[in-house]
């Protein structure tokens, strides 16, 4: 898609719209780098993810909230010029709904390709809400999980 009309449909958004995808896109690239030069151990510590399921998201306003996040995520995942993965987005979605107070569960799972490589895939869920990494999820066995 051509720049100006990435521009000329931004530029349409509401402007808590564009405050999101502003913040959906310095978490994306921040968490880039920190995971180029850093264990995600040593981001579950710092950033307060523990080994814990955190299902409930309970109040009908959050909703508006989460497809919000989720849209703004998925769209700057689409136009940054760097590869965006599912654990950056995945870590990107957390920080965001930990800044609003919004609990939820991380998930990181694997699975088997078939000439017997391993695949990975990271998702967030609050209840039966995805943010990032439904497509496909189904075919992971979950390793691990952390709640914030």
């Amino acid at each position: 898609m051509p720049l100006s009309r990435i521009l000329l449909n931004f530029l349409r958004h509401c402007n808590s719209d564009k405050l999101l995808v502003f913040e959906a896109l310095w978490y994306l690239l921040i968490l880039k780098i920190q995971l180029r030069y850093s264990s995600f151990n040593a981001l579950a510590k710092r950033y307060g993810l523990q080994m814990t399921h955190k299902e409930s998201c309970g109040q009908d306003e959050n909703i508006a909230t989460l497809k919000s996040i989720r849209w703004a995520i998925w769209r700057v995942s689409r136009i940054i010029p760097w590869d965006s993965v599912c654990l950056d987005q995945a870590l990107a979605a957390q920080r965001m709904l930990s800044r609003r107070k919004i609990s939820g569960t991380l998930y990181l799972g694997v699975a088997k390709k078939e000439n017997e490589e391993l695949k990975a895939h990271a998702w967030v869920c609050l209840g039966e809400h995805f943010i990032t990494g439904q497509a496909g999820h189904e075919e992971f066995t979950v390793v691990s999980y952390f709640g914030w």
